[in-house]
């Protein structure tokens, strides 16, 4: 008899378990793809044969404008050192760009770009856009790549060449402007694609626009009186541009 109550207890629960299993789950409501941003990740890799040997190479330069231009890496001014892409004969690992992205409501995204190379790792741009302030505006804040020119904000991945032109390697430096500030961007309603855009930014760029103190040891009137120039005021730099392109067939010209 005993044994009998045991088994009928049993045969009770376990019913009572497919009656419990059956109940409605309530549905979620959070989903945590919401919250992961978009992510990519861009390896830069380059095999380079030139007549000249590598200690030949350390040695070219532009005198007065820029030194080393294979050399050694050189400060980007933000305390991290980049060297110039494929600057070794043979093969070269020339850096890797994580990149992130995300809307963070209806009004703002968020984009982070981190810069990996064999002996650094630098926030290459971190910046806030706003797309939602008026029709054709676009502000956009933090670390950032200005869009002086039509090359400076492309990273070197997006090139048709492979060495940076002379002119921007000489006077901007192997990161070109890579600057915090703001930029504020305007697209005209019109027909033709025209845009307007202005950035105040801080000005840190050692080649052109550095606004820390320098020492010279003798002024430029020829003595060797010790002359120091003193740092400026930040943010240092206005960058102002007027752009526009059309159609002719099948050719885009951009002015």
């Amino acid at each position: 008899m005993q044994k009998f109550l045991l088994l009928a207890a049993c045969a009770a629960t376990l019913a009572q378990a497919e009656v419990v299993s059956v109940k409605p789950v309530k549905e979620r409501t959070f989903s945590q793809s919401q919250y992961v941003p978009d992510i990519s990740l861009i390896l830069d890799t380059s095999y380079a044969a030139r007549s000249r040997n590598q200690d030949e190479l350390a040695g070219l330069m532009m005198p007065g404008v820029s030194e080393d231009y294979y050399g050694q890496a050189e400060d980007d001014g933000h305390g991290h050192s980049h060297a110039a892409y494929s600057s070794d004969n043979g093969f070269n690992l020339n850096y890797a760009e994580l990149i992130l992205s995300a809307n963070v409501d209806p009004n703002f995204s968020l984009d982070a770009i981190f810069h990996f190379d064999a002996n650094d790792v630098a926030i290459e741009e971190a910046y806030f856009t706003n797309t939602t302030a008026a029709e054709g505006l676009r502000i956009r804040g933090g670390k950032m790549l200005s869009e002086f020119g039509r090359l400076n904000k492309q990273h070197p991945h997006f090139w048709d060449f492979n060495e940076m032109p002379l002119v921007y390697q000489g006077f901007l430096g192997n990161e070109g402007l890579n600057e915090l500030g703001l930029q504020f961007q305007y697209t005209l309603p019109t027909s033709t694609y025209v845009m307007v855009g202005a950035e105040l930014l801080q000005g840190n760029n050692e080649k052109s626009f550095g606004y820390e103190g320098v020492n010279f040891d003798h002024n430029v009137s020829g003595t060797m009186e010790p002359y120091e120039l003193q740092s400026g005021s930040t943010p240092s730099l206005v960058v102002g541009y007027l752009k526009s392109s059309f159609d002719i067939g099948e050719t885009s010209v951009m002015p």
